[in-house]
C-alpha cells in the first residue's frame, strides 16, 4: 500500500512536470534567449580566441587556455539562464492563476503541493538541458576558432561542475520566483519586485550589504560553487570540488526550504 501510494504521488509530480516542460520548451522567451546566447557565443569565441592565443604564447606552461575561455562567457551565460529561470518561474504561477487553470487542475486527483513540485521539476529539467546545450554550443565554437582542450577528461570534469552549479542557481531562482508569484497575485507587481531583487543581487553587490547573511544569497552561493579556480587547470580539480561542496550543500538546503515554503503558502491560498 505504501509503495503504491508513493508511486502514485510520483506519477502526479511527473505528470505536471512533463506538461510544464512541454509548455516551457516552446515559450518565446526561451527561444529568444537561446538565439541571443548563440550570437554572443559566436562573437565571444571568434573575438576572444586571439586573447587566448596571446595568453598561451606568453605563458605556455600556464593553465589550459581552452578552459580559461569559458570564464569569458561566465557572466553572460549565468545572467541569461538566471533571467530565464526567474521569468518562467513567475509566469508559470501567474499565467495559470490568471486563466483559472489551477481550479481545473485541482478538480483532478492532484494536491496543491503536486502542482508546485511538478512545475518546479519540469522547469528545472528544462533549464538544465538549456544550460547543457548552451555550453555545448560554446564549446564547439571555441574548438572551431581556437583549438581542442589539452585534456578532454579535465575539461569535461570542470564543465560538469559548471553545469551543475549553474543549474542549482537557476533552480534556486525558480523557487524564489514562484514564491513571488504565489504571494503577489498581480503580475506587474510581482515581476517588478523580482526585477528589483535581481538588480540588487547582480549589480549592487547585495552580498556585501548583507554581511555574513550573504551566505544565503543565491548569487553569492553560486559564485562560490562556480569560482574562478574552476576555470584554472593549474588549481587541482579535487580541491575545487572540496571548496565548492559546502556551498553546494547549502544551496540544495535553501532550494528545499524555499520549495517547502512555496508548497505551504500555496496550500493555504484560495484561488
Amino acid at each position: 500500500m505504501i509503495d503504491r501510494a508513493n508511486s502514485g504521488e510520483l506519477s502526479q509530480f511527473l505528470l505536471v512536470g512533463v506538461n510544464e516542460f512541454k509548455r516551457v520548451a516552446g515559450h518565446p522567451v526561451a527561444i529568444l534567449l537561446m538565439c541571443i546566447f548563440i550570437v554572443l557565443a559566436f562573437v565571444q569565441s571568434a573575438a576572444g580566441c586571439r586573447m587566448l592565443q596571446i595568453m598561451e604564447f606568453h605563458d605556455p606552461d600556464g593553465p589550459d587556455r581552452f578552459v580559461t575561455g569559458f570564464a569569458q562567457m561566465w557572466y553572460e551565460t549565468s545572467l541569461i539562464c538566471s533571467v530565464m529561470a526567474a521569468f518562467i518561474g513567475i509566469v508559470s504561477i501567474l499565467e495559470d492563476r490568471s486563466k483559472s487553470l489551477f481550479n481545473v487542475l485541482l478538480v483532478k486527483p492532484l494536491y496543491r503541493r503536486d502542482v508546485i513540485i511538478g512545475k518546479f521539476i519540469g522547469i528545472s529539467v528544462f533549464i538544465t538541458i538549456f544550460i547543457a546545450i548552451s555550453i555545448a554550443i560554446y564549446s564547439l565554437l571555441l574548438m572551431l576558432f581556437f583549438r581542442m582542450p589539452l585534456s578532454m577528461t579535465e575539461f569535461l570534469s570542470r564543465i560538469s561542475v559548471y553545469i551543475l552549479g549553474l543549474s542549482m542557481e537557476c533552480s534556486l531562482t525558480i523557487v524564489l520566483a514562484m514564491l513571488f508569484g504565489i504571494v503577489f497575485e498581480n503580475f506587474l507587481e510581482s515581476l517588478g519586485l523580482l526585477i528589483a531583487y535581481f538588480y540588487l543581487d547582480w549589480y549592487c553587490d547585495l552580498g556585501s550589504l548583507l554581511g555574513t547573511i550573504s551566505l544565503i544569497n543565491p548569487h553569492t552561493l553560486y559564485s562560490n560553487v562556480v569560482s574562478f579556480y574552476l576555470f584554472d587547470t593549474t588549481f587541482p580539480f579535487l580541491q575545487v570540488v572540496n571548496n565548492s561542496l559546502p556551498y553546494a550543500i547549502l544551496m540544495l538546503a535553501e532550494i528545499s526550504v524555499l520549495l517547502l515554503l512555496d508548497c505551504l503558502i500555496f496550500t493555504r491560498y484560495g484561488d
